[in-house]
């Protein structure tokens, strides 16, 4: 009997440390596309593919995949009791890598503020659990592709694959820097108009001196007398304010 439940212990401490495994994984393992991402992901060879097939399909999806991949290799390590330093060392990597760059934006990744807020708050503790949530979201932003690159994948060879994915993404890249170059265009003749139209004003107000020097002087004096008038009615309210507070003799 009492081997009996020494075993029921057992398993209900095996059942437990189960539990919070899942609910430390939260949904990532929950559907069959779920871990196909993660095995692709998990694979370098495969993980490359899958990195080319997003890079065309937004600005950072290509750095969702690697920060996801980075941080199961921070996640190992903390698990295989490695020293703190190294650890600490990790975290201040991906977050200057990802979350708070020198570049701008300072983020790299598809990720919330409030997450960033969260992780650069803890940036200090070596917890295993510090960008589970942002792995989490960059996770779910990637499985929307899966199905499309599982399709893809499957019905090329692996060197056509990677030929018109190399192909896709240097098409991407060459449409981005032609849409920055075209908003870096746009933003120097805003600059370059605002600075005209102050040049404008300055030469017609010159102009303006050149051809009715009088009436200029004329405006500066009368504007120049109305503020003195104005000192002098402020002086003499004050003035009169300061009479009317004065105890008299006879108070």
């Amino acid at each position: 009997l009492e081997e009996d439940e020494t075993d029921q212990d057992d398993l209900k401490r095996k059942e437990k440390r189960q539990n919070s495994s899942k609910q430390a994984q939260g949904s990532e393992t929950n559907s069959p596309d779920e871990i196909l991402l993660r095995q692709v992901l998990l694979n370098p060879t495969s993980c490359l593919k899958f990195e080319l097939f997003v890079s065309s399909k937004g600005e950072f999806l290509e750095n969702d995949a690697r920060f996801w991949v980075e941080v199961q290799k921070y996640k190992d390590l903390f698990h295989s009791h490695c020293d703190k330093v190294v650890l600490q060392n990790k975290i201040s990597v991906l977050i200057d890598c990802f979350i708070h760059t020198c570049m701008s934006p300072a983020l790299r990744i598809d990720v919330p503020p409030g997450q960033v807020q969260r992780i650069l708050e803890k940036r200090y503790e070596v917890d295993p659990y510090i960008f589970r949530e942002a792995q989490m979201s960059v996770f779910d932003k990637l499985l929307r592709f899966w199905p499309e690159f599982q399709e893809l994948s499957s019905s090329l060879s692996d060197e056509q694959l990677l030929a018109l994915l190399q192909r896709k993404q240097q098409q991407y890249r060459a449409k981005r820097r032609r849409q920055k170059s075209k908003e870096e265009e746009i933003a120097a003749m805003r600059i370059t108009l605002e600075e005209l139209e102050r040049r404008l004003e300055e030469d017609e107000t010159e102009e303006e001196m050149e051809e009715n020097p009088s009436k200029v002087l004329w405006a500066s004096s009368k504007d120049t007398a109305d503020v003195e008038q104005k000192e002098k009615l402020l002086r003499k309210q004050t003035s009169s304010a300061k009479h009317q507070q004065l105890p008299t003799a006879n108070s």
